[in-house]
């Protein structure tokens, strides 16, 4: 008979906490995805601020130009019998001639602009799943669901986890007392 309340007195605690757990979850809002964000190759431009017959001395300007943009892609390129090192990825010609005034400016005055083909990023937005074809009529929607702006959802959050703990208290001490009453 001992254990069977310890037995019941577990199971109680158990759902106790599920239940409470289930709660939590089901009142915490989804949060939005991002876009998507994929990378498309096009014919763009570069900007050339350095050419050696040494891999090395490229690799030591490529150094010193990621330091000097870290914003900007930098490649050391080969082409027989040159090691070139180019900055950027550029859609236009106007943005890398805007580049271009900013590496003179910086000291690579030999620099100058090459086409080149480019990896340029681009948004893509989440597609909604497709809707069933449209009925004749539609009923009206019982109540509009609760608009929530993403900031609020840490406010909600603290909210709720006291919530949760006291449900799992409350479910623990109710298999405490029950166990001791039997």
């Amino acid at each position: 008979m001992r254990s069977f309340r310890l037995v019941f007195s577990v199971l109680l605690a158990l759902v106790g906490t599920a239940s409470a757990q289930q709660s939590a979850e089901s009142t915490v809002p989804q949060q939005e995805t991002p876009p998507a964000v994929i990378w498309e190759t096009v014919r763009g431009y570069r900007v050339q601020v350095f050419m050696s017959t040494s891999r090395d001395e490229a690799d030591a300007v490529a150094e010193q130009v990621e330091r000097r943009y870290p914003e900007m892609s930098v490649q050391v390129i080969f082409q027989a019998p040159w090691h070139k090192v180019r900055l950027g990825a550029f859609r236009t010609r106007a943005e890398a001639e805007d580049f271009l005034a900013e590496a003179h400016n910086g000291g690579y005055a030999q620099a100058f602009i090459v086409p080149d083909r480019v990896q340029i990023p681009r948004a893509v937005e989440p597609q909604p799943p497709e809707e069933p074809p449209a009925m004749a009529e539609k009923p009206p929607p019982l109540a509009p669901p609760p608009a929530q702006a993403p900031q609020h959802q840490a406010e909600h959050e603290r909210q709720i986890a006291p919530r949760v703990w006291l449900a799992v208290a409350g479910a623990t001490i109710a298999a405490i007392v029950i166990v001791l009453l039997l």
